[in-house]
């Protein structure tokens, strides 16, 4: 699969949004790609090859921590609003 990277600053501001999170919320902080070491491209992003973008999950109504859009029905639309 590769190595990921991301810059310092950004690594911090994860932790320190997942630190907050999890004082508060019983469900998981979830984090995805973030980029490969070598900075290339990689399925299905055109971007991330810098270390500054970040995927992070989106809360699911089913509770899985897994990977989704959006707009599919797992998408917990009310608990995204608050």
């Amino acid at each position: 699969m590769g190595t990921y990277r991301s810059r310092k600053r950004g690594i911090s501001l994860i932790y320190c949004v997942e630190n907050r999170w999890q004082a508060t919320e019983k469900r998981r902080f979830g984090i995805g790609n973030i980029s490969r070491a070598n900075g290339v491209k990689f399925r299905p992003h055109s971007t991330h090859m810098d270390g500054l973008q970040v995927d992070v999950r989106a809360l699911r109504v089913d509770g899985k921590q897994a990977g989704m859009q959006w707009s599919q029905a797992a998408y917990d639309h009310d608990e995204a609003k608050s």
